[in-house]
């Protein structure tokens, strides 16, 4: 996570600053119900907790459902070349679609990928991703324009492995 974002019993809470208070304050994210706090430096991390733990015993108190802030499913648009890709790609691999979609995202969290981009003549930007086991994935071009030119350039640490 980013270091203005903090996490406590499964929620996560964005924190930003407000100059004309001179105060730290968050919303924790992800959720339909509001749980706000605010402090100073040293009281934010503390106000958090207290508000989700006065949100989830309101929530007891009172009977009503706890907001969670996922529920393990989500919907994803893809477009139908995309769509019909993946689902070749799963069906190539014996699988379920799902089970593809959730297996790739899996891969690229725990995977520390570096986005490369490779510039092509006639400002055409190809971008690949370049993981540690140096798998990528390249746009496909109809056509190659004309002097198409594909050197690469990279940056960061895999320039001197995939230069070599």
């Amino acid at each position: 996570m980013s270091n203005n974002t903090i996490s406590y019993k499964g929620y996560t809470a964005k924190i930003e600053y407000d100059n004309d208070e001179k105060l730290l304050f968050g919303k924790v994210l992800f959720m339909n119900d509001l749980i706000m706090f605010d402090g100073t430096t040293e009281e934010i991390e503390q106000s958090f907790k207290d508000a989700v733990d006065g949100y989830l015993i309101d929530c007891e108190e009172n009977d009503l459902p706890v907001d969670k802030p996922f529920s393990g499913s989500f919907n994803v648009r893809l477009g139908e070349d995309m769509h019909r890709k993946a689902a070749i790609a799963a069906s190539s691999l014996d699988i379920k679609l799902n089970e593809f979609v959730k297996t790739s995202i899996k891969e690229k969290l725990e995977c520390k990928s570096i986005q490369h981009s490779i510039n092509v003549n006639h400002n055409h930007k190809v971008e690949h991703f370049f993981t540690e086991r140096t798998e990528m994935t390249i746009a496909d071009f109809s056509e190659k324009p004309k002097n198409f030119n594909n050197t690469m350039s990279f940056e960061g640490p895999l320039r001197n492995a995939k230069e070599q």
